[in-house]
């Protein structure tokens, strides 16, 4: 039957005379022999005449989608859902289907667009911050920012930034106290990112959240010279709150940027302590590695000793059979001569003269034999 609905995909079609039918739900571009198009949208029966027809793409935009159109001219228009239009090559370089941007509340994008100015006919470039909840359909002169922050599981690229509560986890390797030991840190910044600075941050640093963990792992640095390794192992939060005068830098540098600094939770584990356990810990993988290997050795050789077991036996029981099968030969012929004796004497045959002849004649058949050979 074909394709319900015609597109470009069936290609370009010639008709010298005719007629031809558009259904509903399809567009054509027709030309004429001087070069000419029009467009003919269905339903529409029409006769032809030297005429070359091209159907159309058809492009749908839904209520979460917009139409992004770039004319021939080389301008550009979006168009928001829900759309449909078709792609008349005439006018028309290129129609895509874009997703706009869905923002969550407490979520933000920052928007750029240019405008050209009069005086120096260059484009003048403006910035803004948009915030959720809503969804958002850029202009044609407008662009996303792309944040490229390091996360808490790694850096990732993303054109919409969180306003919402986040946390900031750091770990201090080898911090040294006031005693000379050697403490381990896990430190869990929760922290805010205030509306109104967003653009206060993108004009200062590329990587806010990389800042704010090295000005974090400085001051807990800074802090654990000062006590002693019973203070700051074992104790609930040992190095104090976020609003304590330990950590300045963390403090000034969220000032500047924009960030909110919410709570700050510590933990700490003597390096030393944290040693001996691993060496434990390694230690009884080692013993548990070593006695996996002996058990597995055993069971290796007990394997090998029942097959072992297993081929004697049949050894033994091969011999058997073997024994038992020679024993039946010999009954056999057993049976046979004492058959053949017993019709003998039913001739009449001296049984003790024919065995005792059969007996020199076994005897001297090898001398006759040697005689023979020694006589060639």
């Amino acid at each position: 039957m074909g394709k319900l609905f015609r597109d470009a995909s069936r290609g370009v079609r010639y008709a010298y005379i005719g007629k031809t039918t558009v259904k509903a739900g399809e567009c054509a571009l027709l030309f004429t022999l001087g070069g000419k198009s029009r467009v003919v949208e269905g339903p529409l029966r029409l006769r032809v005449f030297c005429t070359t027809i091209r159907f159309l793409d058809r492009f749908v935009a839904n209520t979460h989608e917009y139409l992004r159109i770039q004319m021939r001219s080389g301008e550009i228009s979006h168009v928001r859902g829900p759309s449909t239009m078709y792609l008349n090559p005439c006018v028309h370089e290129s129609v895509e289907v874009l997703g706009a941007e869905k923002l969550a509340d407490k979520e933000a994008i920052v928007v750029y667009s240019s405008s050209p100015s009069d005086s120096t006919k260059a484009s003048m470039v403006s910035r803004r911050v948009v915030v959720g909840p809503q969804l958002f359909v850029p202009e044609p002169h407008e662009w996303l920012h792309e944040f490229a922050w390091t996360w808490e599981h790694g850096r990732a690229v993303t054109t919409v930034v969180s306003l919402r509560r986040e946390v900031l986890r750091a770990a201090v390797q080898s911090a040294q106290t006031a005693s000379g030991d050697s403490v381990s840190l896990d430190l869990e910044l929760s922290y805010q990112l205030v509306a109104s600075k967003v653009a206060n941050v993108l004009e200062q640093t590329g990587d806010p959240i990389t800042e704010l963990s090295s000005a974090l792992k400085s001051d807990a640095l800074a802090a654990c010279k000062s006590m002693c390794v019973k203070d700051v192992v074992g104790a609930t939060n040992p190095l104090g709150n976020i609003e304590d005068g330990i950590y300045k830098q963390t403090k000034a540098l969220a000032a500047q940027l924009g960030f909110l600094l919410l709570g700050l939770r510590c933990s700490a584990l003597d390096t030393a302590g944290a040693k001996t356990e691993e060496e434990a810990r390694k230690a009884n993988a080692a013993i548990e590695h070593s006695r996996r290997m002996a058990e597995q050795r055993l069971a290796e050789e007990e394997i090998k000793l029942q097959s072992e077991t297993r081929s004697s036996e049949q050894r033994r029981e091969l011999r058997r059979k073997e024994h038992e099968f020679e024993m039946s030969i010999t009954k056999q012929r057993t049976d046979q001569e004492i058959d053949r004796l017993a019709k003998l004497r039913e001739l009449g045959v001296d049984l003790t003269a024919f065995l005792t002849a059969s007996r020199t004649a076994n005897i001297d058949a090898p001398e006759r034999g040697q005689t023979l050979r020694s006589e060639k």
